[in-house]
């Protein structure tokens, strides 16, 4: 593993790391109406806003681990693409 090859692994790791400490947080207010879902992103052990239909009604929170699983995944793959450009194009080593 070349040094190009270990920036960019660490530097996606780097990335993961962040989208984790500052994840997606979907808010909506119950019933639930698919109108009133908002995505917004916060630290994780920070204060979220309440929903515009807060005043009216209760509302409730959570982890938007569909968008969260789309972003690292996303992450990883580009991640993975940039290592593998990075690769050596010689092994070292002769077949003969």
């Amino acid at each position: 593993m070349n040094t190009k090859q270990k920036t960019v692994i660490g530097c996606g790791l780097a990335v993961v790391i962040a989208m984790a400490a500052y994840p997606p947080w979907a808010t909506w207010c119950i019933p639930v109406d698919v109108r009133d879902l908002q995505v917004q992103y916060g630290w994780l052990f920070g204060h979220l806003n309440h929903p515009d239909c807060a005043e009216k009604l209760p509302w409730a929170w959570g982890l938007a681990t569909d968008r969260l699983l789309l972003q690292c995944g996303l992450v990883i793959v580009a991640t993975v693409a940039l290592a593998v450009a990075f690769q050596s194009k010689h092994t070292g080593q002769g077949l003969g």
